[in-house]
């Protein structure tokens, strides 16, 4: 695992909502280097998930389909 959580990392009003926050916010910087426990370890997976998670989101990857319009009306 080669991610940098030295840095802040942003976190967007669609994702704080998925994760249950009330607003967008940032997930606090880690210290580097030092030992991990194996909690934290859990932790950084767990953060690292919800970075690529997030990317997607970016990206415009959605794990939900879209709805038709309701104006929409075939003729």
């Amino acid at each position: 695992m080669n991610e940098d959580y030295s840095q802040p990392f942003f976190v967007p009003h669609r994702m704080a909502k998925r994760l249950g926050w009330a607003h967008a916010g940032y997930l606090p910087a880690l210290e580097q280097p030092r030992p991990i426990p194996h909690r934290e370890h859990i932790f950084l997976e767990h953060i690292a998930a919800l970075k690529s998670e997030i990317d997607s989101l970016k990206r415009g990857y959605h794990t939900h389909k879209k709805r038709t319009s309701k104006s929409f009306k075939y003729k």
